[in-house]
């Protein structure tokens, strides 16, 4: 392609860098930036970034949870994963959705049930990634909080859930 590579960059800085004002990375801040298939963190410190980790878990694992758990295609859960929010707010009970084998054929699916699935893999991914952060040591020390982004962070909720398992930091 005719490219040449000049540096490679962790990506919890990068992050950082795009999203975290100054001010943040003086006080003490931790950048979680959740993708498709991973999850980075970066906790920066007197505008330095002093810890970096990963979790090998993203927001597509909410997805392939919502098939398996639907019996359902991907491209459906997919869709559901991103309309999530819309059905919420619907007030609908059950939604119709394929069959993974017979795209052609439906079934009606559970909110609650659907609710239930997203919900347990949210909580999950949060638990270790606060884990993580108590590891590091570097706790006590983010004093702006935790900055979150990545596609799911414009998820549903996602600031009020994630608020309930950093221990009291803003979000």
């Amino acid at each position: 392609a005719g490219i040449e590579i000049t540096n490679i960059v962790n990506s919890a800085y990068a992050s950082g860098l795009a999203v975290l004002n100054r001010d943040e990375k003086e006080l003490g801040v931790c950048v979680i930036d959740i993708g498709a298939t991973t999850s980075n963190l970066g906790i920066f410190i007197n505008n330095s970034l002093r810890y970096v980790d990963f979790l090998g878990v993203g927001s597509h694992h909410i997805t392939s949870d919502l098939s398996m758990a639907l019996h359902t295609t991907p491209n459906e859960a997919e869709k559901i994963k991103i309309e999530f929010e819309k059905l919420i707010k619907a007030e609908e009970d059950l939604i119709e959705i394929s069959v993974i084998g017979n795209e052609n054929e439906k079934q009606k699916a559970s909110l609650s049930t659907i609710t239930q699935v997203i919900s347990a893999r949210v909580e999950e991914t949060f638990l270790l990634l606060n884990k993580k952060i108590q590891t590091s040591g570097l706790n006590e020390k983010i004093g702006a909080g935790i900055v979150l982004t990545g596609g799911f962070s414009k998820f549903y909720n996602v600031k009020e859930i994630a608020s309930s398992f950093f221990g009291g930091h803003p979000i």
